[in-house]
């Protein structure tokens, strides 16, 4: 139905309904974030680009004694 000009816009705001509601679910707690993440790779695409960035912090000479 995605293909068809006269459903592809209702069928793609259902599936972002859906994989908005399971991205939720898997936040929140209501769906096992697994169960949910599994579904969002499959049906939905998501892969590593979705996953957090890195964050690395570098601290002075000063700050790393603080840090101690």
């Amino acid at each position: 139905m995605r293909e068809d000009k006269r459903f592809c816009d209702g069928v793609e705001m259902a599936m972002l309904k859906i994989e908005a509601f399971i991205e939720e679910g898997g936040f929140s707690g209501d769906i096992s974030g697994t169960l949910a993440l599994a579904d969002l790779k499959e049906n939905f695409g998501w892969g590593d680009e979705h996953a957090s960035p890195r964050v690395e912090v570098i601290l002075d000479g000063e700050s790393k004694e603080y840090a101690r």
